[in-house]
């Protein structure tokens, strides 16, 4: 970003916000950069195309594949590759199966980036600090085993005024990032800002700011 490396691999990456604050748009973007080499002020380093695992549990699965096959593919130009992209949607499975069914996927297609949209839908109580210490260490683990760099969706306490990541989940999460998104969104303007609000290394000053044009796409 910049002249600056950001989502580091073997790392856990957070990315937070308030609900419906751009988060997903976000991930697409990502997403898209695995086969597009620059995209909206992002640069990939890697001269090879990355391979991504993308797990959803918030929304439906037509939800996702809309994304996929329409704003992700409108973003890189092409319709998906079906050798880069891993989606699953794990919804409709119960809370206490998710989480081996997110590592099992991770490790058999050994990714370069994984998206995690929500880690919240992989305990039962997300102020449960034993829960948050399995799941994040198990995580972690991965993360380094594989050299992936997973990218864990969680939403921002629903205070306004209150930033902070949701329960003892959030908590666990930000102390083991290796870094931590903020997505924003602007009521009145409807713009989108993306920022790095915490890092281990490399601090990154500037923000993305962003619309979302009449086809859906971020601009």
């Amino acid at each position: 970003w910049g002249d600056r490396p950001c989502f580091a691999r073997g790392e856990l990456v957070a990315l937070t916000g308030k609900a419906k604050s751009g988060k997903t748009y976000v991930c697409s973007i990502l997403m898209a950069l695995a086969v597009k080499r620059q995209l909206m002020g992002l640069q990939r380093l890697q001269d090879e195309p990355m391979k991504v695992v993308w797990i959803d549990t918030e929304q439906s699965a037509d939800s996702t594949q809309e994304i996929l096959c329409i704003r992700i593919a409108s973003l890189i130009g092409q319709s998906i590759p079906d050798n880069q992209y891993f989606v699953y949607n794990l919804r409709p499975d119960n809370w206490q199966d998710r989480l081996s069914l997110v590592l099992t996927c991770i490790g058999m297609h050994h990714p370069d980036l994984v998206i995690f949209d929500g880690i919240r839908d992989v305990v039962g109580d997300i102020n449960n600090y034993q829960e948050a210490q399995t799941v994040l260490g198990a995580l972690l683990s991965l993360a380094s085993w594989s050299q992936a760099c997973i990218v864990c969706v969680l939403h921002q306490n629903k205070a306004l005024e209150d930033k902070t990541l949701r329960g003892a989940l959030g908590t666990e999460l930000q102390n083991k990032s290796y870094e931590t998104y903020e997505c924003q969104k602007d009521p009145d303007t409807r713009l989108f800002t993306l920022r790095q609000t915490a890092t281990r290394k490399y601090d990154i000053p500037q923000k993305l700011i962003f619309s979302v044009n009449q086809a859906g796409l971020p601009e």
